[in-house]
């Protein structure tokens, strides 16, 4: 079987492996471009999706992000000076 180096992982695989994402290098992200995200996702599972499966359907969505510069604003309604 024919073997490629994947745009996706860098690695020489055979055609049809499945790859999603790339090794992280070894070296620290420059701080002042970094923007966390945290997220949570409350659901639900009445929904059948199969007989041994439920469907998951989200009922609460929360999100908080900041920045590498907001990091310790302990006000969060404080606009980003960004």
């Amino acid at each position: 079987m024919f073997q490629t180096v994947l745009e996706n992982c860098q690695q020489n695989r055979k055609i049809g492996h499945l790859c999603y994402m790339r090794p992280l290098a070894n070296e620290l992200p420059n701080t002042y471009n970094v923007l966390c995200v945290f997220y949570d996702l409350e659901t639900t599972q009445d929904t059948k999706f199969s007989d041994s499966a439920t469907e998951h359907i989200p009922n609460l969505e929360c999100l908080q992000q900041f920045c590498a510069r907001c990091e310790m604003q302990p006000d969060m309604s404080v606009d980003c000076e960004r």
